[in-house]
């Protein structure tokens, strides 16, 4: 596993920026979607691009099209590795800590949660729930009923960015219920 802290490239230390990241991807680029800017209550963003989508077309929102998750603070982008260089070229001016992505499906990332981890990793509940699968470790009773209960969480030793987007959004929405 990667610590997703370690992972980050920031390539351009100070953000320059006129236009919104959906403006200028959508607007002046094309053949970008950006869902989610602008919804107050979304702190992550989904990014759709197609090489095959016209200029001034629409991209296609199905998940084989999205290319990256980005915060609304245009902190992090976590992008697929196939489309880093491309998308560092076109968002150069918003200063983004880029974490480079195989599969947004699949764990390859870990976190060690301190106090330098960044505020929107703060929310999330980190619950190690490997002594559920693993006979060789203690068993937890008290993490066990925090579980039991339905605690939303994810284990800090490996997850998926689509976990972790997914939890943070979701997080976010049954605030405002």
């Amino acid at each position: 596993m990667k610590n997703i802290i370690d992972s980050a490239v920031r390539p351009y230390p100070e953000p320059h920026y006129s236009l919104s990241l959906t403006g200028k991807l959508e607007a002046v680029i094309g053949k970008y979607f950006v869902s989610g800017e602008g919804i107050p209550e979304r702190s992550i963003f989904t990014v759709y691009y197609s090489e095959k989508t016209a200029w001034d077309e629409c991209v296609e929102l199905v998940p084989d099209n999205i290319i990256a998750y980005v915060t609304s603070d245009y902190k992090f982008a976590f992008i697929l590795e196939k489309m880093l260089n491309k998308f560092i070229s076109d968002t150069a001016e918003y200063a983004l800590s880029y974490i480079p992505v195989k599969d947004f499906m699949k764990e390859e990332f870990s976190i060690q949660t301190t106090e330098q981890t960044p505020e929107i990793f703060k929310r999330i509940v980190w619950i190690n729930d490997d002594f559920l699968y693993d006979d060789k470790q203690e068993f937890d009773f008290n993490t066990f009923r925090l579980i039991d209960d339905g605690i939303k969480y994810l284990n800090p030793g490996h997850f998926t960015i689509y976990e972790l987007v997914s939890y943070i959004n979701s997080a976010e929405q049954s605030e405002l219920i």
